[in-house]
């Protein structure tokens, strides 16, 4: 059976927006891993947390931008844009309070 024959449209998911959403997974990943580095290893450098908390915010900066480009597409959906723009703006607002509250 061709599903090509039952759909409505042509559109399809924002590539922009499934990226956005990946792109903020692997960015939580490293700052829970700097999170847990930081807790049980005291050992642990500073450095080494400071360098994965820097990279999760610039991959969340990213993908803010992916999910932009990805709402301003006409070709395609938006669902997953708007889910890669939410989990952005909740992960670069834990990023500033982190950044705020160590200094």
């Amino acid at each position: 059976m061709d599903k090509s024959k039952f759909r409505i449209n042509a559109r399809s998911e924002s590539v922009f927006g499934i990226l956005s959403i990946v792109l903020n997974v692997v960015a939580l990943l490293f700052f829970l891993t700097g999170i847990l580095l930081l807790v049980f290893y005291k050992s642990t450098s500073a450095l080494m947390v400071g360098s994965l908390e820097l990279l999760s915010i610039i991959l969340t900066i990213i993908a803010l931008i992916f999910s932009l480009v990805g709402e301003s597409r006409k070709e395609s959906f938006h669902v997953t844009s708007h889910i890669g723009f939410g989990c952005s703006l909740v992960l670069l607002i834990i990023h500033i309070t982190v950044v705020v509250r160590s200094f």
